[in-house]
């Protein structure tokens, strides 16, 4: 067999591999941010997103690691779970910090979880990005963030068009 001829074949069988694959479970994708603004109590953060048409909801964060040192002695990493109810169903999830005590700026993502996930996001992968950009006080907020995300809807599952 010919290299060309090779070359062809796993080109076929990535075709049919992939063709297979999208018909057990399509996914489609879509990006959305929006603004974020969350305070902290006893263990949690509760928050607004907004300007993120169907993403728009509340969110509760329950606090369930310890937090680790990193390289820079002012910042340190932590974890959480994550729901934001929406009007269109919950998001599930769990959200991984980076955030420096002096400054109270920081940065986290949540990793979806579709099977707690209810509503149009029940299926769904994909993962929010926060970019936290100011905080009113370090230590309870409020924290203002901006957010982006990236969410693949299992099929019959897509936002509504806004």
């Amino acid at each position: 067999m010919s290299r060309i001829t090779g070359t062809v074949l796993v080109a076929l069988g990535l075709v049919v591999l992939q063709q297979s694959t999208s018909a057990e479970g399509e996914k489609h994708c879509r990006d959305a941010k929006g603004n974020f603004v969350e305070t902290f109590n006893a263990g949690a953060t509760t928050g607004t997103l907004s300007n993120g048409g169907w993403l728009d909801g509340t969110t509760v964060a329950v606090f369930n690691s310890a937090t680790y040192p990193t390289p820079v002695p002012t910042e340190f990493t932590f974890a959480s779970t994550f729901v934001l109810t929406t009007d269109h169903g919950q998001l599930n999830g769990n959200r991984i910090y980076l955030f420096d005590v002096v400054t109270g700026q920081g940065f986290a993502m949540v990793k979806i979880d579709p099977t707690a996930s209810t509503g149009i996001f029940a299926g769904a992968t994909g993962t929010l990005f926060f970019d936290l950009i100011k905080s009113t006080t370090v230590a309870t907020g409020p924290y203002h963030e901006k957010v982006r995300a990236q969410i693949c809807f299992a099929d019959g599952n897509e936002p509504p068009d806004e």
